[in-house]
């Protein structure tokens, strides 16, 4: 994922049923009302942990509420906000302690007056805590209840589960493979305990990535097939490639699991290798916080379902976080510079301009350094590139005459040309710097191809209104104007790596996403 792609905006759709409970009903808001209050990222699931727990906060597990307005663009807002906590199911269970300064507990009833400030609106109610005899499992739900005066209020539970699933995880040792040219990374075979005094409520999220150590050239980033289909694998083009797999529950307490068949990196069998496997296991609904999502694209694998079998538990005998190394026996790192073993693609059709991601090259120690790269052009396209005025300054357009160009690297840099005939098999080349004494200076160039996706109904021609835009000061863009809406209104083509990188994520990891930031948001003080 390039950095030009920036970050994908995931919006999840929250359904609320209105519901009536003590004396007064709640008002469902329409969607545009801007006297509507609602709730952000709701939480749908606390783990509360026992005080004897490692898991334990001072305190008790915090019971976290974000409302805001409807329309916040309108000066009219919701007035003499109150929150109210039914905790009727979860009594005898859970003890709440250290009540917001703005809440009061009657009976099991914790109620909140907001009033006007926005500011409070955002803060923590109570905090929860087991009874030392409470049963560990699922122990009730909490409903909750947001009314004002001027407008429609909403409704919302959460369910409270006793204890906090713990995994251990198993260890393993680094493996060295024979010598060889041609390599790809061990299998692993996951494997873990649920070290936690309680079972888990529902499904188990095992997370696996590896790593190569610093590839150069000829050492290539592995990457995992999509081989099971209750995977999850976010694409991505860093030598970093993260995988999540999900498993019914509930997983018992004390009991082992591995997984009924090995996970295994590949490689275009081109190279050596040098890296590292590392993977751990939470709960859903307990992610940590690191628990993000790489890449684009998280698509499901095609295979067969990767499933759990059982082990001895004395078999599985690590920490959190599982580690397994391997390297190619007699591993060594070529001088110069290198690309990675892949082809750079212009793609579209005869009359269009159109913009490709420029294929950057390692250094001898694995940095990108800041350098010039040659580009020639396959016969039949020419450069294009955009002033600088014309972009943001956050990367780099190629510069150069014909099918002759300079591209930035180190940075990012983008490749723009227009396609003006199709040439049968026309290929040009990508060069980086040859220093002395490189081993390798075939790994130094790659070939750029030209795919041909038809013929514009109307070509194109830079710049379709340029000159007339910016000689203009009145039609200048303003500096608040963003580059994406810049190219949509004034004919500037969008580029085809967007287009082929948008996310369309898949509801399992935008969960993740947002609890992650849900969790953030607690570390801040009350109120």
């Amino acid at each position: 994922m390039t950095m030009r792609n920036g970050a994908r905006v995931i919006s999840v759709l929250v359904v609320m049923v209105a519901a009536v409970f003590g004396s007064r009903s709640v008002i469902p808001a329409a969607a545009t009302d801007p006297l509507a209050l609602k709730q952000e990222n709701p939480e749908e699931l606390y783990f509360v942990a026992y005080e004897n727990s490692a898991r334990y906060e001072a305190g008790g597990t915090p019971y976290q509420t974000v409302l805001y307005p409807g329309d916040s663009s309108k000066v009219e807002r919701p007035r003499g906000v109150v929150a109210e906590y039914d905790l009727s199911e979860v009594a005898g269970k859970v003890k709440v302690t250290a009540l917001h300064p703005r809440c009061r507990k009657a009976g099991h009833i914790v109620t909140c007056r907001l009033g006007d400030d926005e500011g409070a609106w955002r803060f923590r109610p109570f905090r929860m805590t087991p009874y030392p005899d409470a049963q560990g499992g699922m122990a009730g739900s909490v409903s909750e209840r947001y009314t004002s005066r001027n407008g429609p209020g909403l409704t919302h539970s959460a369910r409270i589960h006793i204890g906090v699933p713990e995994f251990r995880t198993r260890v393993h040792q680094d493996v060295e493979l024979p010598r060889s040219e041609r390599g790809a990374p061990p299998p692993i075979t996951p494997a873990f305990v649920n070290a936690g005094s309680t079972r888990t409520p529902g499904k188990v999220v095992l997370r696996i990535s590896v790593a190569d150590d610093g590839h150069k050239g000829r050492f290539q980033s592995p990457r995992f097939a999509p081989s099971f289909s209750n995977c999850s694998y976010p694409e991505s083009e860093t030598g970093t490639e993260v995988i999540f797999c999900e498993f019914p529950g509930p997983l018992e307490a004390g009991q082992a699991y591995e997984t009924d068949a090995p996970l295994q990196a590949r490689n275009p069998d081109c190279c050596q290798v040098r890296g590292a496997y590392t993977y751990d296991v939470w709960a859903e609904g307990n992610e940590p916080l690191d628990a993000t999502v790489q890449g684009s694209h998280p698509l499901r694998g095609s295979g067969p379902v990767l499933g759990l079998k059982p082990v001895g538990a004395d078999t599985v005998t690590g920490g959190t976080k599982a580690r397994m190394g391997f390297r190619t026996e007699g591993f060594t790192v070529p001088e110069g510079w290198s690309f990675p073993e892949k082809t750079m693609k212009i793609r579209g059709k005869v009359g269009e301009y159109v913009e490709t991601d420029v294929l950057q090259a390692d250094s001898a120690d694995g940095v990108l350094q800041r350098a010039s790269l040659r580009v020639r052009l396959p016969e039949g396209t020419s450069m294009a590139p955009l002033p600088l005025e014309r972009h943001a300054s956050d990367f780099s357009y190629c510069s150069g005459r014909g099918r002759e160009g300079t591209c930035a690297n180190g940075y990012p840099s983008i490749l723009r040309v227009r396609i003006d005939r199709p040439v049968p098999g026309a290929e040009g080349r990508i060069k980086a710097p040859v220093p002395s004494g490189d081993e390798n200076p075939d790994d130094n160039e790659r070939p750029v191809e030209l795919e041909i996706t038809g013929v514009a109904a109307s070509p194109q021609h830079d710049p379709p209104d340029w000159v007339a835009r910016y000689d203009d000061p009145a039609r200048k863009p303003g500096a608040g104007e963003s580059k994406a809406a810049d190219k949509a209104a004034h004919g500037v083509p969008v580029r085809l790596a967007s287009a082929a990188t948008a996310a369309v994520v898949v509801a399992g990891l935008a969960v993740l996403a947002v609890r992650r930031r849900r969790r953030r948001q607690r570390s801040n003080d009350d109120g």
